[in-house]
């Protein structure tokens, strides 16, 4: 009986795969994009802990150098890229002395989102994306994207705010966006403690020449204050017409209660309007502002005040009602 013929199937080797520590193999993609938020989230621990002494050292200087040097992965992150390339400035300028160290330190600051002292339980946003010098900021017509935590208040306010000045929100930055406005705050739901995607892809979109501005809380508020919605200028011109015989309080020089005062003030009044409250506030000698921090010296509270006041308790600011604000100014 003849043997039967023998058949062979011929298969591809399989190439050996890199296992991780638990002896799973390796996704290179998925594992390449971990390792670079992990080397980001470092860098922003290590520069932390350079500025906790609130002094720069040549030993601290040539560990940075020799960090971005280990880990040139995290350059792929448009805002390390950004602080790599101001830090090469930097040490472009002769030894270490002091001009040097004072920008560098500087320099960390904006990348961490301010010194060691403003480092609290909200961590602050990094300022280092910020146009400098600040661009103009116009309403009609242009379209802001919002990004982190608003000490002006909860995300639903500030997009009225916006659109109540004839601006357009918009959820992400885009080419034909004009302003990513970035909060005071880091937000819990951002990549890392002091950036996003919407911060990334923002300074991706200027580095390939887009018109957007990237601009802080602080400056977007204040342009807020020159720029009243069309419905509150109505009601202040009608409200001055019928109420002409009232004049604003006293310039409050008798009992000075708030000269040389950082003030801001927040919710609905019942006797004047938020502009009306923060002119008074300035003839009485106060400097007004919009966010509370630690050098708030009052805030003053109406209806619905939102998360300034919140801001306020934790932080300890003494805040008055508004019979004790009309009292205080006399």
């Amino acid at each position: 009986m003849s043997e039967m013929p023998r058949i062979y199937v011929l298969r591809r080797q399989p190439k050996t795969q890199p296992l991780d520590d638990h002896g799973q193999p390796l996704n290179f993609r998925l594992f390449a994009s971990r390792v670079r938020h992990d080397r980001v989230a470092e860098l922003v621990g290590i520069c932390k802990g350079i500025l906790m002494d609130k002094e720069v050292s040549d030993g601290e200087l040539k560990y940075l150098r020799g960090w971005f040097e280990k880990n040139p992965e995290t350059l792929e992150d448009p805002l390390v890229r950004l602080l790599y390339d101001e830090l090469t400035q930097v040490q472009q300028a002769q030894g270490m002395e002091d001009e040097a160290r004072k920008n560098l330190q500087a320099l960390l600051e904006r990348f961490t989102g301010g010194s060691i002292d403003d480092f609290g339980s909200d961590n602050p946003s990094s300022k280092l994306p910020l146009d400098n010098p600040p661009p103009e900021v116009i309403f009609g017509g242009k379209s802001f994207c919002l990004t982190g935590k608003f000490l002006y208040g909860g995300r639903k306010e500030c997009i009225a705010a916006i659109e109540g000045r004839g601006g357009i929100w918009m959820d992400n930055p885009t080419q034909d966006i004009d302003y990513l406005v970035i909060g005071n705050c880091g937000s819990r739901a951002w990549l890392h403690s002091t950036h996003g995607l919407k911060i990334q892809r923002a300074l991706e979109l200027r580095e390939t020449g887009g018109r957007i501005k990237i601009i802080s809380e602080a400056h977007w508020a204040k342009a807020l204050e020159v720029n009243l919605p069309r419905a509150e200028k109505m009601f202040l011109r009608r409200k001055s017409r019928r109420l002409k015989h009232r004049p604003l309080p006293s310039s409050g020089a008798s009992n000075g209660h708030f000269t040389g005062k950082t003030v801001v003030v927040t919710g609905t009044l019942e006797q004047f309007s938020r502009a009306e409250a923060q002119e008074a506030l300035r003839r009485a000698g106060a400097n007004v502002t919009d966010s509370v921090s630690k050098k708030t010296d009052f805030l003053v509270v109406g209806a619905e005040a939102g998360s300034k006041l919140d801001k306020a308790q934790k932080l300890g600011v003494k805040t008055l009602t508004e019979a004790e604000f009309v009292k205080m100014l006399g």
